[in-house]
């Protein structure tokens, strides 16, 4: 499935078997999801040099890396079966935890000033 730029991507990412992206934040979304990605980055010096990260989510080593074509049909032929190899899954629960710290317990104090 291809998401043009009006979808919903929050509607969709359930249906995901893995995501193909750029910079975009929908990564920290996609990590609850637990599955793998795939960063398409052909521009990565130019993007690091001209506009640079808050967060590097490329050397936060969270997914695959394709930086041309070439590379990101290879990855999606060799990673057909989905498998998240145990040091990127690993990654991606520190980054997880760096971007959303207190998560669970801002939902427990959801619930409890839902429940005064």
């Amino acid at each position: 499935m291809f998401a043009d730029y009006n979808t919903d991507l929050n509607s969709i990412l359930i249906k995901c078997d893995y995501l193909i992206t750029d910079y975009s934040g929908v990564v920290f979304d996609f990590l609850y999801l637990k599955r793998p990605i795939i960063l398409y980055v052909p521009d990565y010096e130019e993007f690091l040099n001209k506009n640079g990260f808050s967060l590097n989510i490329v050397e936060k080593k969270i997914s695959k890396i394709a930086n041309n074509i070439d590379d990101l049909i290879n990855l999606i032929e060799t990673n057909a079966n989905n498998n998240i190899e145990k040091e990127i899954m690993n990654n991606m629960s520190i980054i997880k935890r760096e971007v959303f710290p207190k998560i669970n317990k801002g939902i427990e104090n959801i619930i409890l000033k839902l429940k005064s």
